[in-house]
């Protein structure tokens, strides 16, 4: 059994570290912030956070997945001009994204009742260029499969970020203010940066070569996967800007905070994404589609084996996560989260349905789904901010992921024959794998201590 899956746990091992780490250095992180910020700082800090998550994510989606897919799709004569497709398109959308946030800076202060955040956004114009190299190198090691060069690059810039804002909170030597926040992230990213060169070196160099043909067909295939991920993200972070724009950034701050709850549990749901599309890409290759749906239901049952568990831990003692994590003065997020706790229970399956269409060459398929959602995610929050508040936001976008859950289950079907039995099983099946995995590992300890002991 256990070789069945050994794809899925030893080639998510650095990702899933990355990811664990991430997470890690993010919750500390956190709970330094919610108790040296006041509730209105940590609301406008959390929406500079979504709006600086957007931004790298959509470049992710409008360079990885063509990048992947074209280098292991595509003859070895043409990587080179896949290379140059990707820097290209990585500088002009960095420029496009300068423009705007020097441009609506100001305007984005009002809207959202968060002063500060346009003078945030205008440090981050200078932290763009930086991150241009960055997500180059991320997406050239996703090609090669190094997610431990991955796993060191965010080891660097998340264990810094966490350990200078500790320090200056911790010591004083200065207030640690949204301005100086700011400045910690780009440094940061910056020093992650580095490390990503370093390991680079172990890599051969690749040539770039302008190709008149390949520049318009990857940027064609990105903008349908740039266009999936908007509307993805519009329709996950509607709540959060909402809440800011029609209560106030204090009240943001109370949502900010289960938005980072809930986001530990999707961290199994993005290791996964990571490590399933390369592979995907592979299978699509040989066209087999029995194989992709395999994939499929393996990938998703792997996820749901780590999220079903901490949905049901947060459910049971939501008060005590936000003691722990936040502080006594965000109890209020308590009842919030758990309701929103439970859109960790959908994602596995609508973020791998993406994967799937992109490999599939139907990008434009989810892009349609997305935009039509989050369309209906903005006017249910609307309903539901003017009749319940906080708690209507959270509802209105609960119901939003049933839906979309059944319409992409629904489609899958159709082109896949998708089982949820299989699902199920699969997730069942998994638990006895991870239980051999820790045995072996214990027994492999036990043998080398006692032959250390014999030698003694």
């Amino acid at each position: 059994m256990a070789k069945k899956y050994a794809y899925w746990l030893q080639s998510g091992k650095y990702s899933m570290l990355q990811k664990a780490f991430t997470m890690f250095f993010g919750v500390l992180s956190f709970m330094v912030l919610a108790r040296a910020l006041t509730p209105d700082a940590l609301g406008v800090w959390g929406l500079f956070l979504i709006i600086s998550s957007i931004v790298e994510t959509l470049r992710n989606a409008l360079i990885r997945n063509g990048y992947v897919l074209f280098m292991h799709t595509r003859e070895q004569s043409d990587h080179a001009a896949i290379e140059y497709a990707a820097v290209f398109t990585n500088l002009v959308y960095t420029l496009v994204f300068i423009i705007l946030f020097l441009a609506l800076g100001p305007l984005l202060d009002s809207t959202f009742n968060s002063p500060g955040l346009g003078t945030l956004l205008y440090y981050y114009c200078i932290i763009l260029v930086v991150l241009v190299p960055f997500s180059y190198l991320e997406v050239f090691f996703v090609t090669k499969m190094d997610f431990r060069a991955i796993f060191f690059m965010y080891l660097v810039r998340n264990g810094l970020l966490l350990l200078s804002t500790g320090i200056i909170y911790l010591t004083g030597i200065f207030a640690l203010t949204l301005q100086v926040l700011v400045l910690v992230y780009g440094l940061t990213a910056l020093a992650g940066l580095v490390m990503g060169l370093i390991m680079s070196r172990a890599h051969e160099r690749m040539s770039i070569t302008r190709d008149n043909k390949i520049l318009p067909a990857f940027i064609s295939f990105g903008k349908y996967v740039f266009a999936n991920n908007l509307f993805s993200l519009v329709f996950r972070s509607v709540d959060s800007f909402m809440t800011a724009s029609y209560i106030s950034s204090t009240v943001s701050g109370f949502y900010s905070t289960c938005a980072r709850i809930t986001n530990l549990v999707d961290v199994p749901s993005q290791v996964f994404a990571d490590i399933m599309f390369p592979r995907a890409a592979q299978v699509m290759k040989a066209n087999d589609r029995a194989g992709l749906k395999r994939m499929y239901e393996k990938t998703v049952a792997a996820t749901l084996t780590f999220t079903i568990p901490a949905i049901l831990v947060i459910v049971l003692m939501p008060g005590l996560i936000v003691q722990v994590l936040a502080g006594s003065k965000y109890m209020q997020a308590a009842p919030i989260l758990q309701i929103v706790v439970f859109y960790g229970f959908f994602l596995p399956f609508i973020k791998q349905f993406g994967n799937i269409m992109d490999v599939l060459n139907k990008p434009q398929v989810n892009s349609l789904l997305m935009l039509i959602f989050a369309a209906l995610n903005i006017g249910l929050n609307i309903v539901g901010i003017h009749y319940f508040g906080l708690y209507g936001s959270a509802i209105a976008t609960l119901t939003s992921y049933f839906l979309l859950f059944i319409c992409t289950q629904v489609i899958l079907t159709r082109h896949l024959s998708i089982s949820r039995i299989n699902i199920i099983r699969y997730t069942v099946d998994f638990y006895p794998v991870y239980l051999n995995l820790v045995k072996g590992f214990l027994q492999k300890n036990k043998k080398t201590a006692e032959a250390g002991n014999q030698e003694v």
